[in-house]
């Protein structure tokens, strides 16, 4: 990610850490639903299905934010106590048998 990526995406999540829909945050990225389309592989009906969810595979996810330039991180929080989720939502290495 360029230096330039991450001053926009440490605004983004500055400006309104609290909520930010996918739309919205590819729409800050000046990416186009076509756009973001063509990096994942799919449909650009597809992007728009996948941003109107209101539930999705971790993986889904982590491949949406990838696709815009981000990193996805889980965390949990326990009477503040964060822990980073690490697992979630990567693709395995080697298939089951």
């Amino acid at each position: 990610m360029s230096s330039e990526a991450q001053r926009r995406a440490h605004w983004l999540a500055s400006r309104d850490l609290a909520r930010m829909e996918l739309a919205e945050l590819r729409e800050a990225l000046k990416l186009t639903q076509a756009e973001l389309a063509k990096k994942l592989k799919i449909s650009q009906v597809a992007v728009s299905r996948l941003e109107r969810r209101p539930d999705m595979h971790v993986s889904s996810l982590r491949q949406l934010i990838e696709a815009m330039g981000g990193r996805l991180e889980i965390t949990a929080i326990f009477d503040g106590q964060t822990v980073r989720l690490t697992h979630l939502g990567e693709l395995r290495k080697h298939a089951a048998r």
